[in-house]
């Protein structure tokens, strides 16, 4: 139904009087002409005059047309098909793509009553137009339940979305969990579960986890778990362990699972010894069992980065000291480090002089006592190119520290130096609540660190006043006597990819042996080590450092299955950490003994880049990356992945009717099963909010800026001047 209003920016009645004004005075000036004319010629002229006025006036009081129209919409039903490749699988009830077949043929006929649209799903989300169950390809990879219901419930203002139906066995392995999503959604969600929530006959294997980083002859525990069901007490499984490296497989271990029928997961700890240098792909397989529905479970893995040398530590100091001995023994004692010590001696000489090859396989330095009045520049040069590198830097001030000598290290240091004495003293750390705040003094974990820390003997320190630079966290202060001093103990930076750590104290062994060791002596045995783990507290987060992740290549995930796309990211900065865009970045991957795939990657901007492949066969891939911009290289870079054979899928097989029942009931809607098919559209129909609404489209057409009405008043004024001239009347 169409409804009109006419509106005038004026007041009608006013018009009204100026139109009857406006009519009045044309019949007045009409009544007597001279010369007289025929009564028929003064209505023409009249008539001319009055409705040239009448439209100046109709666009001058600017008439508005409103014309609304009630316009009822429909309800619509959103329909949400799984598309992944779990649809097409088997489960203990048998093939779940014929179930689904069937399903969709019942719901055919009653969906076509309804305003329905379409979307098929799996790790991404589809919309079709027209949809029929053949549209579906059941080949997804992961299912992705909680985008799907995201970008469905998007309602735009044409849409009256009443409902969402939604189809599948209700297994995820991508996403958030659903249950989130459904609180963006203010419509009743119906779900349709397709499979059987029967656990079947199946061994899985659940996941391989272990360190991603390890060294050549070092021994890392790789955790297997493994999910069992069916199979009865005293049942004997087998996993086996094994190692791909550089084309070759090697056996590790095996281990038997004893069933135990009131048990389903279980957990077994295999030892891994790195004997090579390379890309270990390290795999759990378990033995096909009797009666099994599927093995497409029975293996897992994981790649390991396996390193020919271990973390190398330089340790520089002044001369030998008690600092140095202490660290040392820490350090030499964690399997992954390796010690380099480079000691001075009286009159500037060390017992190892350091040089530039020797300092470029250092991944940590560490100073104690150092620079001294004695320590040549040439090393001091040295070491300042390495540290150019981004390499980290755990500084310990001693008593013959040069300050001076420690200028040229101001890029690298948390503070800058005032003033500096030789006058000695001890002063114990002080911490406050802002200290919890770095990692580097967490002992428990809790407050009670504060306590620990504040308790520990007092250290050594010269009168040495410094600034703390802006972008440095300021850990711990001093306690000196019971007053607590705003100078710090303790510094670290983390700057444009370069860490450092600043202690401005010495004889730290002091927590060890007047701390621990003094504890223990009297029968303290639950005291804490508070040396050893602030060394590796230390060490882990001086560890973590920004070397070579100026240039970064790297695949959105690390195990895909077969048919997925690889798709690359990368960054790219300069030493400033500024990005860099538009450079080329090429990724070799190599397909066999002498060919290789090229992938250029493509500049997102903001330093980021972007490209993917397709089509790679099942196996390990280890690829490199180059970038270059204006013929200059700019770093270089690895990283690799696997293709599985095995769809990640094929681990969650039975219908998770737990999952799709709540998001029903917390949604409002109901949850069916494949029997109950039947009863899905009528109880939609019925639902009280499954209805029309009307809307009113308001529609303004705008009179007084119409051209016509100006041309109409000239045409009319031109021709009554024109009859006019042509009678004779002034």
């Amino acid at each position: 139904m169409n409804n009109y209003q006419l509106i005038f920016g004026g007041a009608p009645w006013i018009m009204v009087l100026l139109m009857l004004a406006a009519i009045t005075f044309t019949v007045l000036t009409y009544r007597r002409t001279n010369p007289p004319i025929p009564m028929y010629k003064k209505t023409m002229l009249a008539f001319l005059r009055a409705l040239a006025l009448l439209s100046l006036l109709f666009f001058i009081f600017e008439p508005v047309l409103t014309k609304r129209t009630g316009i009822e919409k429909a309800p619509v039903l959103r329909v949400l098909a799984d598309n992944s490749s779990s649809m097409a699988m088997q489960d203990a009830s048998g093939e779940k793509k014929n179930k689904y077949a069937d399903a969709f043929q019942k719901l055919e006929s009653g969906l076509k009553k309804l305003d329905a649209q379409y979307y098929a799903f799996n790790k991404s989300v589809e919309n079709y137009d027209a949809f029929q169950f053949d549209s579906l390809n059941l080949e997804g990879q992961f299912t992705d339940i909680s985008k799907a219901i995201n970008l469905a419930s998007r309602n735009n203002d044409d849409d009256n979305i009443r409902a969402m139906l939604l189809i599948s066995d209700g297994q995820y392995n991508s996403g958030d969990n659903p249950i989130y999503a459904i609180e963006n959604v203010d419509y009743p969600i119906y779900t349709l579960a397709i499979g059987d929530s029967t656990i079947p006959k199946d061994v899985v294997l659940k996941s391989v986890l272990t360190n991603e980083i390890a060294y050549v002859n070092s021994v890392l525990p790789v955790n297997v778990k493994v999910s069992i069901n069916g199979y009865e007490t005293g049942d004997s499984i087998v996993i086996k362990l094994n190692e791909k490296l550089s084309g070759r497989v090697r056996n590790i271990s095996e281990q038997i699972i004893y069933v135990n029928e009131n048990q389903t997961e279980y957990s077994l700890l295999f030892d891994y010894k790195a004997v090579q240098a390379g890309y270990a792909n390290i795999t759990a397989t378990a033995q096909k069992k009797e009666g099994e529905l599927t093995e497409l479970n029975n293996k897992q893995n994981q790649t390991i980065k396996i390193l020919d040398k271990k973390n190398v530590v330089a340790i520089f100091g002044g001369a030998p000291n008690s600092d140095i001995a202490f660290i040392n023994k820490y350090l030499s004692e964690e399997r992954d480090i390796e010690v380099k010590q480079f000691i001075q001696k009286k009159g500037g000489d060390f017992y190892i002089t350091p040089n530039a090859t020797d300092l470029e396989d250092i991944q940590l330095f560490v100073f104690s006592d150092f620079p001294n009045s004695s320590t040549p520049n040439s090393v001091i040069k040295l070491i300042i190119e390495q540290l150019g590198n981004n390499k980290p830097l755990l500084f310990i001030s001693g008593f013959n520290t040069d300050y001076r000598k420690l200028q040229q290290f101001d890029d690298y240091l948390p503070f800058i130096t005032i003033k500096t004495g030789k006058r000695e003293f001890t002063a114990s750390p002080y911490l406050d609540a802002h200290s919890l705040n770095s990692s580097l003094i967490n002992i428990t974990g809790t407050d009670s660190d504060l306590g620990i820390w504040n308790k520990l003997p007092p250290i050594f320190k010269t009168e040495t006043f410094v600034r703390v630079k802006p972008e440095s966290q300021f850990v711990a202060g001093l306690n000196i006597n019971g007053v607590d001093l705003q100078q710090p103990l303790i510094l670290s930076r983390y700057w444009q990819g370069q860490k450092t750590i600043s202690i401005l104290g010495y004889g730290l062994y002091r927590w060890k042996l007047m701390g621990k060791a003094a504890d223990e002596a009297a029968g303290n045995y639950d005291s804490y080590d508070v040396f050893s783990i602030f060394m590796n507290n230390c060490m882990k987060w001086l560890s973590v450092t920004e070397k070579n992740k100026r240039f970064i290549v790297k695949t959105v995930e690390k195990e895909y299955a077969q048919g997925e796309t690889i798709e690359f990211i990368g960054e790219l900065y300069d030493r400033a950490y500024t990005p860099i865009d538009n450079a080329e970045i090429n990724v070799k991957i190599p397909l066999g003994s002498s060919d290789y795939s090229d992938l250029l990657l493509h500049s997102l901007g903001n330093g980021r880049y972007a490209g993917s492949i397709e089509g790679l066969e099942v196996g390990d891939y280890i690829f490199s990356a180059k970038a270059t911009k204006d013929d200059r290289a700019l770093g270089k870079t690895n990283g690799y992945f696997s293709i599985e054979a095995v769809s990640p899928e094929a681990y969650n097989i039975n219908m998770n009717a737990r999952l799709l029942r709540e998001i029903a009931t917390r949604s409002g809607g109901k949850f069916y099963t494949a029997e109950q098919v039947d009863e899905v559209i009528e109880d939609i129909m019925k639902d009280a909010h499954f209805k029309p609404y009307s809307i009113t489209i308001t529609n303004d057409i705008n009179l007084w800026n119409k051209i016509q009405l100006l041309i109409l008043a000239i045409v009319c004024f031109a021709l009554e001047w024109f009859f006019r001239k042509r009678n004779g009347l002034l």
